[in-house]
């Protein structure tokens, strides 16, 4: 009898940590998904409100200051 309580225990333990493992990657899929989006509309929010920055990233260079020595 000790032997059949331990069958049915173990499988009920395989069952709850399959679910549970489902669990976790469904929960990790849909946080990793959700910030996909938070990320994507972070993105077109700031393409509305910064509409110039797009087309002028080659005005954003940093200048090249030369200093030469003095010559007295």
């Amino acid at each position: 009898m000790d032997v059949k309580m331990t069958s049915k225990k173990n499988k009920q333990k395989n069952k709850t940590s399959k679910t549970r493992q489902l669990f976790n990657e469904n929960k990790k899929e849909n946080y990793q998904s959700q910030l996909l989006k938070e990320l994507k509309s972070s993105i077109a929010a700031n393409k509305e409100e910064n509409p110039a920055e797009k087309s002028n990233n080659e005005d954003k260079s940093t200048p090249i200051i030369i200093f030469k020595k003095n010559q007295y």
